[in-house]
């Protein structure tokens, strides 16, 4: 048999407690609402009193105060009391001269302000908004954020702000709070009331576990202790870390807030409430095991019982334990995964008591990295598989162009159209709490597409949300109408010549490399594990194969020895040796391995053959391909060229 010679010539292979301070607001603000006059004025403090009648009317939240109207919680000359004077070093806070500013509020000149929506301190002291903007959540903007509402000028929360409650400028009457938008003498719902607004203690920055107990800047407050992570399953929204799942201002992500009558359900806006929860004062909550929420709405459990199976008890039971006053499922409770108090880290899931990495949104877990198989260019198509330099990892292949509508963005194909890392040009980034919506960043999702993340997508053909955010379609389907469907297989007979790799529809790349490597069989066997293996070549980065041919795997890797014997399968002849060569040849054709087939080709013209441009061939070696040899007629091929394998189910 005769053996080309060349074949060694190629190229190888974050609090102090301000219980004093809350009880003396209290009784400060039903002082302040009964000494309100209906034109007489108001009476002064220790410091001197206020005018009689004929002076302005006051707004809500501030009182007259001589001949101005003021707002005693934050005015230095008139702290609490019209004429209580603060000393030089004091400030006011909630209506108290102190050292320091309290319940979240910040000391700018001498009075204390919330720089979340003062639209004079928006973000920072003196930092004034713009003629027509609001400050909302820290930042000048257009329009509010996070569920807030425009209240002349500042984005207020009207679910629990005493001066605007359910409505602008709807002050509660003296003694009461505001609560889900109406006033109330106490509040509902596992809230606590600190001074005039009610809060979750679990969640709130500003009254962390107690009130007053303000975490420090760059702190969040998770489960009632200042961090720095949010843990027990929750995100950090802001500086405060949410339950996206349930959370109506923050629901599947922060910042999506659910329309007015919706409640959040495992993270999705709706009507009603899923997954074995009940619609509680706006919120979902499992009744069977809520403290707060015991069997029904409201009916809090007393100190030391639990709410098991929708009673309180001594007890825990149906394989729950014990965990404060609640019962919790140490095998799947983020917040108490295989112990009380064992919190996941944010992004994880508590799977049989123990904690592990949840990958959503159609990502996939690589180690301990969530990653998108269809555009990450160090794992591109499957785990482990890297595009070589200079391409780009498009819809899960390598390649050097970018199909699809898509553009090359450093070695990454993307949409500039919604991709907010990158909208409208490579680079530019958008701004927090904007979305990438036609090239363009904004606040509001256009076009008909809906804000998923901070991304604008179209539920109706997006793979990864398709009919509903984090929705992603499996391997192998495609996204049309909302649903996913399987795709159409690209299929063919024998061999077939200058195949698009765009029209592979169906196909997954599961192998690639050049044709001076060295590659393990035991490689490409694992990372092809599917029914149907496609071997192809190419010119190095081309977007279409020289040559390919299909069949089942079990035919394209029959081990056929190191004879001249092809196994037949799909029209065409398949050889495979791991110590020989592994390739294909028309059905029927007669073939030369030495050890590569070498009939009809660039080196080794006719041979008994003219079918040379329908052969391929790749020199194997200890189990691994190793050098070349043939793509087409070409042969002796270096990294000029690449191999391919592609997979189906």
């Amino acid at each position: 048999m005769q053996r080309h010679t060349r074949r060694g010539n190629e190229t190888p292979t974050h609090s102090a407690t301000w219980s004093a301070v809350t009880s003396l607001l209290l009784a400060i603000f039903a002082l302040a609402w009964s000494g309100c006059g209906d034109g007489g004025g108001n009476t002064g403090g220790s410091g001197g009193g206020g005018t009689g009648g004929g002076g302005p009317t006051c707004g809500p939240g501030t009182e007259l105060c001589g001949s101005t109207c003021v707002n005693t919680n934050y005015d230095p000359e008139n702290c609490g009391i019209c004429g209580t004077v603060c000393a030089d070093e004091e400030i006011c806070a909630g209506g108290v001269c102190v050292l320091s500013c309290v319940g979240g509020s910040t000391k700018c000149g001498s009075g204390c302000v919330d720089l979340n929506n003062d639209p004079a301190n928006c973000g920072a002291c003196d930092n004034a908004c713009g003629a027509g903007e609001v400050c909302t959540q820290g930042q000048c903007a257009v329009t509010c954020l996070g569920g807030t509402t425009e209240c002349g000028g500042s984005c207020v929360n009207i679910d629990n702000d005493a001066n605007h409650c359910g409505a602008c400028d709807n002050a509660c009457p003296g003694g009461q709070v505001c609560s889900m938008g109406q006033c109330a003498l106490q509040c509902p719902g596992g809230t606590q009331n600190c001074g005039v607004a009610c809060v979750k203690l679990l969640t709130d920055p500003a009254n962390c576990g107690g009130c007053g107990t303000v975490c420090t800047p760059g702190e969040v407050c998770s489960n009632g202790v200042c961090s720095v992570e949010c843990g027990g399953g929750t995100t950090k929204c802001g500086d405060e870390c949410s339950n996206t799942a349930y959370d109506p201002n923050n629901c599947g992500a922060c910042g999506t807030a659910c329309l007015p009558g919706q409640v959040c359900s495992q993270g999705l806006c709706t009507s009603v409430c899923g997954g074995g929860t009940s619609q509680c004062n706006g919120v979902c909550v499992d009744v069977s095991f809520d403290p707060n929420n015991c069997g029904q709405c409201d009916n809090a459990c007393a100190a030391g019982l639990v709410c098991a199976g929708g009673t309180c008890g001594v007890v825990c039971g149906g394989g729950t334990t014990k965990c404060g006053n609640a019962c919790k499922n140490l095998l799947n409770d983020a917040a108490n995964c295989g112990m009380c108090g064992n919190a996941c880290p944010s992004g994880q899931i508590c799977t049989n008591g123990s904690c592990a990495l949840n990958c959503a949104g159609g990502t996939t877990k690589c180690g301990n990295t969530c990653t998108n198989l269809q555009l990450d260019p160090n794992n591109c198509g499957s785990c482990g598989l890297t595009c070589p330099a200079g391409q780009a990892c498009n819809a899960g292949v390598c390649t050097l162009a970018c199909a699809g509508g898509t553009t090359k963005c450093g070695n990454s194909c993307v949409n500039t159209n919604i991709d907010p890392a990158n909208c409208g040009m490579c680079g530019t980034t958008c701004a927090a709490g904007q979305v990438c919506s036609g090239g363009m960043c904004t606040l509001n999702c256009v076009g008909g597409t809906t804000k998923c993340g901070n991304a604008c997508v179209s539920l109706q053909n997006d793979p990864q949300n398709c009919g509903a955010c984090g929705t992603a379609c499996p391997a192998g389907q495609a996204c049309a109408g909302g649903s996913c469907q399987q795709l159409v297989q690209y299929t063919f007979s024998g061999i077939q010549q200058n195949v698009p790799i765009a029209n592979l529809s169906g196909w997954t790349q599961c192998h690639l490399d050049n044709y001076s490597q060295t590659t393990s069989i035991a490689t490409i066997n694992t990372n092809c594990p599917m029914a149907k293996m496609l071997m192809g070549c190419r010119q190095t980065g081309a977007t279409t194969l020289v040559v390919a041919a299909y069949a089942n795997k079990s035919d394209v890797m029959f081990e056929t020895g190191t004879g001249n014997v092809p196994h037949n399968a799909n029209n065409v002849g398949w050889y495979f040796n791991g110590s020989s060569s592994w390739g294909f040849a028309p059905q029927g054709s007669v073939i030369n391995r030495s050890s590569c087939d070498i009939i009809d080709s660039a080196t080794y013209p006719g041979g008994g053959a003219t079918d040379g441009a329908f052969r391929l061939c790749w020199h194997t070696g200890g189990n691994s391909i190793t050098s070349g040899w043939r793509c087409g007629k070409p042969d002796f091929l270096g990294s000029t060229y690449e191999r391919l394998v592609f997979q189906a189910p």
